[in-house]
Order: structure tokens, then sequence, then C-alpha cells
């Protein structure tokens, strides 16, 4: 189900501040560096042949761009995370891409965190929450992780808080925890 022009634009903006924002917590150059960000729909109950059940719902370079040049490799490092994140949920029943990453002493490491399956309100998809993986990268595992969070707090909202928490124990994020709390305070 195709998705209009403001809600892609909500997306994208929700995932270029989660990641200034996190940048910003971690006392990094908050305005410099960018990410490929990608959204895509996982229905509750997928078709039998599961891939033609994946709908990307955006895609973009989001943040910075000091680190534009590397694209093609963000591009393809995220659509690996949401494709392995997607087969591990209906393998293994993975919600996060940091459950199948390679180890970090591994040398060519190719599998990385920074994606997650979490419950959003995307009104275009149906009345009922809807399961979307969020990936991130262009930043370390534990920003891209962090990013995606608060990505998916800012698009869920606190009502679906326990998923993300969930999620980010997984990589004892403490930085995304940090980005949550932070997020969730009252604004004054």
């Amino acid at each position: 189900m195709p998705i209009d022009n403001a809600t892609k634009t909500k997306f994208a903006i929700s995932a270029g501040n989660a990641v200034r924002d996190v940048l910003s917590l971690n006392k990094r150059d908050s305005n410099s560096l960018g990410v490929m960000f990608h959204i895509l729909h996982l229905p509750l109950k997928p078709p039998s042949d599961m891939w033609l059940g994946l709908e990307p719902l955006h895609e973009s370079w989001v943040a910075g761009a000091d680190n534009f040049h590397k694209l093609p490799k963000y591009t393809w490092v995220v659509r690996e995370k949401v494709i392995r994140l997607a087969k591990n949920l209906l393998d293994f029943g993975h919600v996060s891409a940091w459950q199948s990453r390679d180890p970090d002493d591994m040398k060519d490491r190719r599998q990385f965190g920074g994606a997650g399956l979490f419950l959003c309100d995307v009104p275009e998809l149906g009345p009922k929450p809807s399961r979307v993986l969020i990936a991130m990268s262009g930043l370390n595992e534990l920003e891209d992780d962090a990013s995606v969070a608060l990505t998916a707090h800012s698009i869920g909202g606190q009502a679906y808080i326990e998923g993300i928490h969930n999620f980010l124990s997984i990589s004892n994020n403490v930085l995304g925890q940090e980005a949550i709390k932070a997020h969730s305070l009252p604004k004054k």
C-alpha cells in the first residue's frame, strides 16, 4: 500500500531528528554526519512467499552530508539489515539486527546492528498498529541502533515504549535509553 508524501516527509524528519539527537547526546557533531534510513512494512500475516509481503515505505538520506560519498555502501548495508531481520524474525523470532550481527572481533564484518521491528501507527496502512522494520546505516552500530529506536518512538509514540526498551536491551544500548528518556521528558 503506497503512502503519501506527507507521511514520507514525517518519516524522514523523524529519522533526521533522531540522528541529530543521538549524535548530540554522544557529544559528536550533530550537523555533519548523515545516514541511510529505510522503513518497511511487514504485514501481521505475511503471504506464503514472505518476500512478496515486504513493502518498502520509504528510503532516504537524512541529516548531514560529510559522509554522503559512502551512500552506495550505506544503501547496501541498510537493505541487508532489513532483509536479514525479516528472515530471522520468521526463522528465529528476532526483533533486532543485533541478534544476528557479525561478532566485533570478526575480520571483514558485513552484518551489523542498526535495524529493529516495531509497532507503529501508520494511518495509511490501516487503523491498527502496523509492524514496521526500521533500519539506519552511517554511524557506529550503537548510534545507528539508538537512532532507529528514537525514530520508532517518534513515529509510534509512548504507547509502544515497552517494545522500544526491549529492542535497546538486546544491544545493551545505554545511549539509546538516554535518548528515549530525553525524548520522553515533557517540553518546558
